[in-house]
């Protein structure tokens, strides 16, 4: 019985799948243009660049049944391409299709798609804006800044040698080897980044924060999710509502508060005056420093404090170095060492 459940069901697959008609076609090509903008709906967009002046445009549209208002419309004014879908609102023909553009690689790229994922892959000279309601986007080999915004779909970004600014409600964002800054946002998904050299500022609701090897600092903050710096380096503002923040292998000045999350480190190197808050969470951070270096404020209301084999309780204070340590904590340890 189960098989024959799923004989039916895949026959049904392949009927619905080769039953849908062709309802728009166009391939064409394009001369003197250095601006794409497109307008997408039900398609997946793909662009690629060549050393060629010429656009190219291969897209297609299938639906359950023919629909001549269905159309995809383009118009060339100056050195501007657009390039959208027509439709009349409200269809239910289980509409889908693809753009593919082979742009110059000087071109500057705009995408607006509804309900279909967008993909640019260069090398892309000219800036990239990317927008998506419920598709992926993944860019890579980008030599301009890039924009890149989904409402439920997962970003993805390689290579880039400008500025990165990503914004996702819903979905994932990923990046990595970005030579610019790197502004990164999410509601309820998380974000990982890696190989960012002119500093980043990362924020999300609810999701995770991971990055590793960014360089020049930044701000970070997460109201639910765990919160980890590797090998970074410079001077981060770090805010975690219920979520632990944990540093490796870290150099530079640290701010760091949480409410009931842990605060901890590992093999990192302060070069400057740094704060460490957390209402109900444990501090507990391995320091490179010498012990002659650092100059100690810390506070427990009702946990031990222990720093450099120091052991005391409420408040310590020494004097010794240069760089000023605060760490205040209502009922967690504090631990430096």
């Amino acid at each position: 019985m189960k098989r024959a459940f799923l004989f039916l069901l895949a026959v049904g697959f392949a009927v619905t799948v080769s039953a849908q008609e062709l309802v728009d076609k166009v391939q064409l090509s394009f001369e003197g243009v250095n601006s794409i903008n497109v307008k997408g709906a039900f398609c997946r967009t793909e662009f690629t660049t060549s050393g060629s002046s010429e656009v190219l445009l291969d897209g297609e549209i299938r639906g359950l049944k023919k629909d001549s208002a269905v159309k995809i419309r383009y118009s060339q004014t100056g050195t501007r391409l657009n390039i959208w879908v027509e439709y009349p609102s409200l269809r239910n023909e289980q509409l889908k299709g693809y753009l593919i553009l082979t742009v110059p690689e000087s071109a500057e790229v705009t995408v607006s798609n509804i309900s279909g994922s967008v993909s640019v892959e260069g090398p892309l000279y000219g800036k990239a804006i990317v927008e998506t309601v419920s598709g992926s986007i993944i860019v890579s080999n980008l030599k301009a800044p890039a924009e890149l915004k989904s409402t439920s779909g997962t970003i993805k970004a390689k290579s880039v040698q400008g500025d990165v600014k990503a914004n996702s409600v819903s979905g994932e964002i990923n990046i990595e080897e970005v030579m610019g800054f790197g502004k990164l946002s999410t509601v309820s998904g998380s974000i990982n980044a890696s190989g960012i050299y002119k500093g980043t500022e990362a924020q999300t609701i609810s999701g995770a924060i991971g990055l590793r090897e960014v360089v020049g600092g930044g701000k970070v903050n997460s109201v639910s999710g765990n919160i980890s710096i590797n090998a970074g380096k410079g001077d981060f503002h770090v805010g975690s509502t219920s979520g632990t923040v944990s540093l490796t292998s870290h150099e530079g000045i640290l701010d760091i508060e949480t409410i009931s999350g842990s605060i901890v480190g590992s093999s990192v190197k302060l070069t400057g005056t740094s704060s460490f808050k957390s209402k109900s969470g444990n501090i507990d951070m391995d320091l490179t420093n010498r012990q002659e270096e650092l100059s100690f404020d810390l506070e427990s209301t009702s946990g031990g404090i222990t720093y450099y084999g120091i052991k005391g309780k409420k408040r310590i204070f020494s004097d010794n170095g240069n760089i000023k340590i605060n760490g205040n904590t209502l009922s967690g340890e504090i631990s430096f060492k």
